[in-house]
């Protein structure tokens, strides 16, 4: 494929003022409803990954939903990014990120990926570098792309962990940092937890305006944190209050929760928020996404 007969393929959305990025699992895809479009500005399908030759593997792409979903995001002119890795889809990073022409044909490959998909950016997620040279090779991998992204206007944003920290030059070079502010341990992601990653992250050098707050909608169960439970589940089992954030011995984030963390994400300035994940979220006036949206119109 001839990249240059594809410059305008991917027109970009203009950036919001205030993001609100949702990821969507492709175990998921057939959740989709119009409603949440109305109510992002970003979403972030996941995923793809390396494999372990570092190729591109697509295996868990489904084709013809992958096709509606970009049609629907088109239609409400939300921006549509892959996300490449996550959990427990990370282990091809190793073998591809530190070989300089393994990093150079899967970035090309990527490349064409987002063009010959109608693609508006690429979300990159590694769980996690082992050590300072996997982190150096990140880095390298992640400016490469962004320097081939350039020219079609494509999005290169990063999800990263609380305590993750790369060099200042990655965070003038790529386009947002997706904070991952939560699985703490016991109740995982409080507001005071919140406070504190954010801290962290802007004292890394992470512009503000770069940073996007993430909000869990799951619950984690307090003395057995692999046990996790949807929002959604929790509703229909439980029908918490809009202020409760504890039930049955599992931490979640209530509605009055998001509500003040996105209010702290307003008067930090930050870039935005981004949500793990909506197909976890109820689709009533319980909604999370619906809180998310009626905080930022009060």
């Amino acid at each position: 494929m001839n990249l240059t007969l594809n410059v305008f393929a991917t027109p970009q959305q203009p950036d919001p003022p205030f993001r609100v990025v949702g990821y969507l699992p492709d175990y998921r895809i057939d959740q989709v409803n119009s409603s949440w479009m109305n109510r992002l500005t970003d979403l972030v399908y996941f995923s793809i990954q390396p494999d372990k030759s570092g190729e591109l593997d697509l295996g868990h792409l489904d084709q013809p939903s992958f096709e509606k979903l970009r049609q629907l995001t088109r239609k409400y002119k939300v921006r549509l990014s892959i996300c490449v890795g996550g959990w427990g889809r990370s282990q091809g990073f190793s073998t591809m990120a530190p070989d300089q022409k393994l990093r150079q044909d899967f970035i090309h490959q990527l490349t064409n990926f987002c063009l010959r998909q109608d693609l508006d950016g690429v979300d990159f997620d590694w769980e996690f570098p082992q050590n300072r040279e996997e982190v150096i090779a990140y880095e390298r991998l992640l400016v490469e792309t962004k320097t081939a992204f350039q020219q079609h206007r494509l999005l290169v944003t990063v999800a990263v962990g609380c305590h993750m920290c790369l060099s200042l030059s990655i965070y003038e070079a790529i386009d947002y940092i997706h904070l991952m502010s939560y699985d703490h341990s016991a109740q995982h992601s409080t507001y005071r937890e919140s406070l504190s990653d954010v801290a962290q992250q802007l004292e890394f050098g992470v512009p503000a305006e770069k940073l996007c707050l993430g909000i869990p909608f799951y619950g984690r169960a307090v003395e057995n944190w692999h046990q996790a439970t949807a929002y959604a589940d929790l509703v229909k089992q439980f029908h918490p209050s809009a202020e409760a954030n504890m039930i049955n011995g599992i931490y979640f984030n209530g509605r009055e929760l998001v509500h003040r963390k996105v209010r702290y994400a307003l008067q930090k300035r930050l870039a935005g928020v981004m949500v793990w994940e909506i197909g976890q979220d109820t689709v009533d006036g319980t909604s999370l996404l619906k809180t998310i949206s009626q905080t930022l119109n009060r």
